[in-house]
């Protein structure tokens, strides 16, 4: 069996079990988004580790990025809605 039909496999059981012990309704997004917390890919784990370890390396060499108050003036110019 490939890799995602096991995936899709542990889904739905995952899926029916959680729905036969649940007493609130459940959408299928809310399932998949618990079942990705429980289960998450390991090449986005890997991702994030090697983004870690860089953005620790950056900061040992002095680079503290930049403050956060100029990130928010930034962010609240650029994402207003027209």
């Amino acid at each position: 069996m490939n890799n995602v039909a096991q995936q899709l496999d542990q889904f739905q059981q995952f899926a029916l079990t959680r729905l036969q012990s649940s007493r609130v309704e459940l959408s299928i997004d809310e399932l998949y988004d618990e079942w990705r917390r429980e289960n998450p890919d390991p090449q986005d784990l890997e991702r994030d580790a090697r983004a870690i370890a860089a953005s620790l390396r950056d900061f040992d060499q002095g680079n503290q990025g930049r403050p956060v108050e100029d990130f928010v003036r930034e962010f609240k110019s650029t994402s207003r809605p027209e």
